[in-house]
């Protein structure tokens, strides 16, 4: 939940301070902490990106789809 809160870009920050004192709390690392917050960050992203891609891509279809459904009725 702190994520959505409008303090930061996209959670930037949070997220991994939040998670540094919530892992910290089993004996982690701050550094070690902060590098499992910030690496599940990127891997979500990473796996998100291809998608976002591929829906920018077929836009430009979806658009000209459109068009010719108008045109015809």
């Amino acid at each position: 939940m702190i994520v959505s809160l409008p303090i930061s870009f996209n959670g930037i920050g949070v997220r991994e301070g939040a998670g540094v004192a919530l892992v910290c709390l089993v004996g982690v690392s701050r550094v070690q902490a902060f590098s499992l917050q910030f690496t599940t960050y990127r891997v979500g992203v990473a796996v998100r990106l291809p998608g976002g891609v591929t829906c920018l891509a077929r836009l430009p279809l979806r658009r000209a789809g459109a068009r010719s459904m108008e045109g015809s009725s």
